[in-house]
């Protein structure tokens, strides 16, 4: 969920924390960082005060088009109502950190030791452990306490086709099959492993640019 990416409390279903969530400013990088858990697993943690900055502030990352920065959160009450009815455990929601303990499924004494430490940095106002900017460290204090199943998810096929210089499909052989072209986000070559997010427009460029280089060549195979 948006609100679950926001920049919180982020822990594998140890009870642990693993990493510095600011990488929530890029959701691309936030789906490596989920599947880089053995198990997928991550839970985003915040109380009731938190939730309540959520829905009077708004969210504090930006999700492209689906969450403007900085947009309210006006319908978290009608999301978590939604998905306690439906029972799907994304969401968890207790009155003490030992009941989110036994819902999510996490250690309890690991779980409260994680919580109180990441309180004694908010109270320190400084991340003594993965350095992440005190603006986005809210203490996790007031009941009732969330719990978010995050999980990567796949938005976009990237990359799937091999493709040459000329933008041609390659065989097993690295050979050109004639006639067969793959431009744009279906052709490989342009990323590694993470969709671009922090260079607007990338995509759109090499398709603009792909689309026509490859044109060239289909116009000189039909002409030749």
């Amino acid at each position: 969920t948006p609100w679950g990416a926001n920049s919180m409390l982020w822990l594998n279903s140890d009870g642990k924390r693993f990493c510095n969530e600011i990488v929530a400013m890029s959701f691309a990088d936030t789906g490596n960082t989920y599947a880089s858990r053995t198990d997928g697993i991550v839970w985003s943690i915040f109380d009731a005060d938190t939730k309540k900055h959520l829905e009077e502030n708004g969210s504090d990352i930006g999700l492209g088009d689906f969450i403007p920065y900085h947009a309210k959160l006006t319908r978290l009450d009608a999301e978590i109502k939604a998905s306690q009815e439906a029972e799907d455990g994304a969401v968890v929601v207790a009155d003490t950190v030992e009941e989110l303990a036994e819902k999510t499924g996490m250690p309890y004494e690991t779980l409260k030791a994680t919580i109180d430490r990441y309180n004694e940095n908010v109270d320190a106002g400084h991340d003594y452990d993965f350095f992440k900017p005190i603006e986005h460290m809210r203490p996790v204090k007031k009941a009732p306490f969330y719990a978010i199943n995050q999980a990567p998810s796949i938005l976009v096929s990237d990359g799937g086709i091999r493709v040459n210089g000329k933008f041609q499909v390659t065989d097993k052989d690295y050979e050109p099959i004639p006639g067969l072209f793959a431009v744009g986000n279906e052709a490989s070559g342009l990323y590694g492993d993470t969709y671009n997010l922090d260079c607007p427009g990338t995509a759109n460029g090499f398709a603009h640019t792909s689309g026509r280089l490859a044109a060239r060549e289909a116009i000189k195979e039909i002409q030749g």
